[in-house]
């Protein structure tokens, strides 16, 4: 990431938009954060990247975590488990923590990326 926003010129910076963090669908080798992940954020921001897209979904416990699809199939660690397949909306926060994903990481808190992006600065 750091190579292709250093090829970027300095008026073309300001408008790159990191999409779910520093992710890309087309990266299979586990080379990168996994997407909606807090990891996946910093990267991008300690990166130069000052502006991020993300996914924001509300838990039955009325928690706002970053998600992506309706539930984790495609992220579980287990895309089989029953809770991998059970939409995010119709889980509590501690049942989404308790679902391990590809990358080892867990969906953050809206608020968690949000503190982080204020502690790393870059004009966040």
């Amino acid at each position: 990431l750091r190579t292709m926003i250093s090829s970027c010129s300095q008026t073309e910076i300001p408008h790159l938009v990191a999409h779910r963090g520093f992710h890309s669908p087309h990266d299979r080798n586990d080379r990168r954060p996994l997407e909606n992940s807090l990891t996946a954020y910093e990267a991008a921001w300690t990166s130069g990247v000052k502006l991020c897209e993300c996914d924001v979904a509300l838990t039955k416990d009325e928690k706002l975590i970053l998600a992506h699809d309706d539930d984790y199939s495609r992220l579980a660690l287990d895309p089989h488990s029953d809770l991998s397949k059970c939409k995010v909306s119709d889980l509590t926060f501690r049942d989404i923590m308790s679902l391990p994903l590809k990358s080892g990481s867990r969906p953050p808190l809206l608020i968690d990326v949000l503190r982080s992006a204020r502690a790393i600065g870059n004009d966040c």
